[in-house]
């Protein structure tokens, strides 16, 4: 079975400043849908974030593609056995300083080692299970998606919805043609997969 392939950090912040045409066409929106924009700034702020968010999510993930993992896994097995094997050359007095500063000596830091060798083993292994090649699943748009809904419960005070073309829609729609200036595609099917997280 193929192993689910997503970012497991944040990489590379970049900071986000939503322009003020942008700013207007949301506040626009949410006045159609006559939500209170007392608080408008603060809806700006989180949403700035979530794309800044967005923005390191694609980054870390296109940094940390399942080949590269399979060769750092690769490259860091055989620095660790070049490790372990200079530890078992290491002369007498070399061995002996090791065991006045390790409590066990010599044999807990080959049993390290082992358990080390062992772990970054198992790791590639459980490497080969991600895709070959081909397309990795996005994050990206869905965690963004989310971070607005919590903006729009949180700071608006209105529950985000999976209406087509509501408040929840909208607001998604008009981040990600504008600020990210991608088009909107499937927008219903992420509202309603965001929806699911909040």
């Amino acid at each position: 079975m193929t192993r689910p392939w997503g970012p497991t950090g944040v990489g590379n912040a970049r900071v986000v400043t939503i322009s003020d045409s942008v700013k207007e066409q949301l506040r626009a929106t949410l006045k159609s849908f006559k939500v209170d924009v007392s608080n408008f700034s603060s809806f700006i702020e989180e949403t700035e974030q979530a794309v800044s968010k967005y923005y390191s999510m694609k980054k870390f993930a296109e940094k940390s593609s399942p080949a590269a993992v399979r060769e750092n896994l690769k490259v860091t097995i055989a620095t660790a056995k070049k490790l372990q094997k200079n530890i078992d050359n290491l002369d007498h007095n070399s061995m002996n300083l090791i065991g006045e500063v390790t409590e066990g000596g010599m044999s807990v830091l080959r049993q390290s080692m082992g358990q080390i060798i062992n772990s970054l083993c198992s790791a590639k292994m459980k490497a080969q299970d991600y895709p070959q090649r081909g397309n990795r699943k996005s994050y990206e748009r869905p965690a963004l998606a989310v971070d607005i809904g919590r903006a729009i419960r949180d700071i608006l005070g209105r529950e985000p919805t999976v209406t087509k073309n509501g408040l929840f829609e909208e607001c998604v729609s008009i981040i990600i043609e504008a600020v990210i200036g991608e088009p909107v595609n499937n927008i219903h099917t992420l509202i309603e997969s965001a929806k699911k997280e909040l």
